[in-house]
């Protein structure tokens, strides 16, 4: 079936809706800002469209997509069930006659839903499409579900639903997904409803792991006064042209730190190299306060023997993660006279390319505050078994692994009263292809309910 032509955007007509570049960095910069643009419902037409966002920065994702200018924008739109997006220096002033973002099921450029931009000599155009099994194809959708706010020289902002029960369409939910991406200096030709997917460089493409359906950013309640700042990062690493790299670096807290509790109230992540960065952790060092760990940074095949005692997780992330936030009543210990003022981060750098030559200073940005919180937070690691009954047998369709916390474990170490789970954060390596996880109560009777 043809693609709905009403779908064409005509050259001459002007899509903004409140939502595009000439108003998102700016919105960055304020707390909340009303943004209003007027749409024109025709050439002829004398009736207007005004639509009205009131935009929080708090609100606002990025992810630049070829490490360079091309930068990915969106929000939700959680009442609508959509998503708005919204894309800076895509057809770079006339450079790129087509541009293309979308979601793959798997991070595979088949079978991968895409909504396509052209711009040509008869106009802007907006294709909902999906290429083949075998991506030698592109082919038009039967129902186009890419809703263009705005085409430019250089952006584009549209809008999607979350479920649009489309069977072509990859549905967005809270999980990591797939974001594709790819542009073309040819114009395409959609005549007979598909067309042969064109020579694109690798400069040109790519498929990054994000989570699109995040919640708003939460905000840090302390006075600048009393919260800083600390990064925990590799200076300028010579990473090996191999495929897999665990890099190590042990750095002592700065003296105003380790003198004295603090909490630890958001982590994120400081990335150089997004395509060779698949996780980083930092490690508390648990042994005695006194003890000096040598300073180091190199692989972690050669850590210090002294060094292995910091092995207690304090923050991380994983492609697709973002920042994250404590709640505004707790917050994790850091510093004082009972905490060796030794800390470890290890990056994975994952480079199946072979990549010669990449300096890398990625690594972990720490928000702290002096004045304590009410409760102090604690991480607890589980699934952590290296062993052969983890080994996924030939052939396999799928592959499953379960995991319970049974109450002789966790009596051991949880307090009689219980604890509150405010947040969880999952990992799977390269083979992983989904995670959950369920809290469940034990009720007297042995059954259990989901929380």
């Amino acid at each position: 079936m043809p693609y709905n032509s009403k779908k064409k955007i005509n050259k001459n007509k002007t899509h903004s809706m409140g939502f595009d570049s000439a108003h998102l960095p700016k919105v960055r910069r304020v707390v909340s800002r009303l943004v209003c643009r007027v749409s024109f419902s025709g050439i002829r037409a004398i009736s207007t469209l005004v639509v009205c966002l009131d935009i929080s920065s708090t609100q606002i994702h990025t992810l630049n997509l070829d490490h360079a200018k091309l930068k990915l924008t969106w929000m939700m739109d959680w009442y609508k069930k959509e998503v708005l997006f919204h894309v800076q220096n895509t057809f770079l002033h006339g450079r790129y006659k087509f541009f293309a973002l979308g979601f793959s099921p798997r991070g595979e450029l088949r079978r991968t839903d895409l909504c396509i931009f052209t711009r040509g000599p008869v106009g802007h155009q907006v294709l909902d499409a999906y290429t083949s099994r075998d991506f030698n194809r592109i082919y038009v959708d039967s129902e186009q579900n890419c809703d263009v706010m705005r085409i430019d020289e250089s952006s584009v902002a549209f809008r999607r639903k979350f479920d649009t029960c489309d069977p072509q369409d990859v549905a967005i939910h809270g999980g990591t997904m797939y974001v594709v991406w790819m542009r073309g200096k040819k114009e395409l030709d959609f005549g007979r409803n598909w067309t042969v997917m064109p020579e694109i460089r690798k400069g040109d493409r790519g498929v990054l792991q994000a989570q699109i359906l995040r919640a708003d950013t939460i905000t840090i309640p302390e006075a600048k006064s009393v919260s800083k700042k600390v990064d925990i990062k590799l200076d300028k690493v010579a990473i090996p042209a191999v495929e897999t790299t665990y890099w190590c670096k042990v750095q002592r807290l700065e003296s105003w730190l380790a003198a004295k509790k603090h909490h630890v109230v958001r982590f994120e992540p400081i990335i150089t190299n997004e395509h060779v960065v698949h996780h980083m952790e930092v490690f508390q060092c648990v042994t005695d306060s006194k003890l000096e760990i040598p300073l180091y940074e190199g692989s972690c095949a050669d850590l210090p023997p002294e060094a292995k005692a910091c092995n207690k997780v304090m923050a991380l992330w994983a492609m697709g993660a973002g920042p994250f936030t404590y709640p505004h009543e707790t917050g994790l210990p850091i510093g004082g006279k009972d905490f060796n003022p030794y800390i470890r981060l290890e990056v994975h750098f994952n480079n199946p390319d072979l990549k010669p030559n990449i300096v890398d200073s990625s690594g972990m940005r720490i928000d702290v505050v002096s004045k304590l919180r009410k409760h102090d937070a604690a991480i607890m690691e589980l699934g952590l078994e290296y062993s052969d009954k983890m080994a996924i047998p030939p052939g396999q369709v799928a592959f499953p692994l379960t995991g319970y916390c049974i109450a002789e474990c966790t009596k051991v170490a949880l307090p009689p009263t219980g604890i509150t789970i405010f947040g969880s954060q999952l990992h799977t390596h390269l083979r992983g292809h989904e995670s959950y996880i369920y809290p469940t109560r034990f009720t007297e009777l042995d059954k259990y309910e989901e929380c």
